[in-house]
């Protein structure tokens, strides 16, 4: 007897499938049919919830915004004071294991194309604004009010560098960790 998934729970199977494939073939290479074949079937476990690969792409970022935002959620309600939580959030923001790496190749390669996805940068905007609001929260006690927005955009600046140069040139988490806690150090945060 076939196990009953839950649609919520397959399409967020599907999508993080789709990240993997968008990671390991890019756009051009995203199929339903390697999609179906990552989650270890066929293209009927895919159209069974998107007809075609632009059904699949418009809900794409939709259900990626609301797991990264209910992972930074559960991770800040974890911290024991808000210098633990920027640091959870800070590390939270790096590709620090290999599969937060393989993740980070396909968001760079599905951010590449967002414009050709009506909902997409809508979506990265919102989620953008919602991390700048944790950020805000959490050094409202560290940072003056006049020059919070340059200390974030500093943060977002430097974790988008060590992301990239993660991808591209196999920062260890070591290396990533370091350079963070010294941006932290030099922009005089206690964390």
């Amino acid at each position: 007897m076939p196990k009953f998934v839950e649609a919520g729970d397959r399409k967020r199977d599907i999508i993080e499938a789709a990240m993997v494939v968008l990671a390991e073939h890019g756009f051009e290479g995203l199929t339903l049919r390697k999609v179906g074949k990552a989650l270890g079937g066929s293209t009927s476990l895919v159209t069974h919830y998107y007809s075609t690969k632009d059904e699949l792409l418009d809900d794409l970022p939709g259900i990626l915004a609301v797991r990264w935002q209910s992972e930074i959620d559960e991770l800040l309600s974890a911290a024991d004071d808000p210098a633990d939580a920027l640091r959870r959030l800070l590390l939270w923001l790096i590709p620090n294991t290999d599969e937060k790496v393989r993740a980070e190749r396909g968001r760079i390669q599905f951010s590449a194309v967002s414009h050709r996805i009506p909902s997409a940068a809508r979506v990265l905007d919102r989620f953008d604004h919602y991390v700048r609001g944790c950020f805000r929260g959490l050094l409202s006690d560290e940072v003056p009010a006049d020059d919070m927005e340059n200390v974030i955009d500093m943060l977002r600046a430097v974790a988008t560098g060590i992301e990239l140069e993660t991808v591209e040139h196999k920062w260890s988490s070591e290396r990533q960790e370091a350079t963070l806690k010294r941006l932290v150090g030099l922009l005089l945060i206690s964390v």
